[in-house]
């Protein structure tokens, strides 16, 4: 996976200030253990659970950059594709989206790899995030092309029977944030599409698609979006 656009600009260019333009304070918190677990890759722990004095501190970090997109590249030999089954897509993250009927920011969703994690938050070992930033940082003589994600976990322990999609909720912790991590975009398999669940209540007349994913408290996972989707969510 890699960033397909120019860097944006008018972005402040250390992460402390870049966690105020997120609205994600503890932005260098996470920074520090995305660090850490490069470093420890095949840590057992949870790495919440690893103190932070033993993470990278990041007086050394430089050239904090801020993307709106980044293309993923997989085998999808199923799929409408080019030559030798590879596919491309667009992710996109950014905070005004023009092209729909209505402007308004677009935060796409993703598969993340979990490789040997298997749990009820993942299925097929792959877990669900929608992606809130794109931005790299360097740190002695390493560029870090990252994502700050928003992390969903699957709801039940088998697809919704009548449907046949897993179910998942936006996952929050017991103060009520929102469950947020910074990931390398190469654990990005590729965008994921969903669908909102309704319920018997009345819609706002202000609803639009670009409020969708922060309006709902839960949604289905689209297996049948393309073919590469549905083998992977089967």
């Amino acid at each position: 996976m890699e960033f397909d656009t120019l860097s944006a600009s008018h972005y402040p260019r250390t992460i402390d200030a870049l966690g105020e333009r997120f609205k994600q304070r503890n932005l260098s918190d996470l920074v520090r253990r995305f660090l850490y677990l490069q470093g420890n890759p095949d840590i057992e722990e949870d790495i919440e659970e690893v103190p932070l004095a033993e993470c990278p501190y990041l007086f050394d970090v430089t050239d904090v950059s801020v993307f709106h997109s980044a293309q993923a590249t997989f085998f999808a030999p199923s799929n409408p594709s080019g030559v030798r089954g590879m596919y491309r897509e667009t992710i996109r993250s950014t905070p005004r989206w023009t092209r729909g009927e209505t402007p308004g920011p677009r935060h796409d969703c993703v598969f993340v790899s979990a490789p040997g994690d298997d749990t009820e938050t993942t299925v097929n070992n792959l877990n669900l995030a929608r992606v809130l930033a794109f931005f790299s940082f360097s740190r002695r003589g390493n560029v870090y092309p990252c994502a700050l994600v928003h992390w969903f976990s699957t709801f039940g322990l088998e697809p919704d029977p009548d449907t046949g999609m897993w179910v998942v909720v936006p996952d929050y912790d017991d103060r009520g944030y929102r469950n947020v991590s910074v990931i390398h975009i190469d654990s990005i398999v590729r965008g994921a599409h969903l669908l909102p669940i309704f319920d018997e209540s009345k819609l706002p007349s202000t609803l639009n698609y670009t409020h969708t994913l922060d309006h709902f408290c839960g949604f289905y996972m689209n297996k049948y979006i393309d073919p590469h989707a549905f083998e992977l969510l089967w």
